[in-house]
């Protein structure tokens, strides 16, 4: 029984943590595999890019003109200032509910 224990004990204390940090390393050098790719693929598109004279290296983006920066803004939300029906008779629904609760308590109380 005793050797049981110790045996659990000994994977609790060895084994976790050896697995943990061999989990740590994986995710490291997937970490790293993900940079190199990232730097061959911006090399690929900056070779792309010199082919043709009118793009720019990457990182080097025209600036946006007046009508484009028009045509990305987001438009003003509509705000209605009055409540359409629906949401009115609601409100008063709720409002006669309420009432009607707050005076059923009261003669509860009373």
């Amino acid at each position: 029984m005793i050797e049981l224990v110790l045996l659990c004990v000994a994977i609790v204390v060895f084994v976790m943590p050896l697995a943990a940090l061999i989990k740590a390393f994986g995710a490291a050098r997937e970490v790293d595999d993900l940079k190199q790719k990232v730097q061959r693929l911006e090399g690929r598109l900056n070779e792309m890019g010199d082919q043709f004279t009118d793009t720019k290296p990457l990182g080097q983006a025209e600036r946006p003109t007046e009508t484009r920066q028009a045509a990305l803004a987001k438009p003003e939300p509509k705000v209605s200032k009055t409540p359409p029906p629906l949401i009115k008779q609601a409100a008063s629904q709720i409002a006669a509910g309420l009432a009607g609760v707050l005076l059923q308590q009261g003669d509860d109380l009373g």
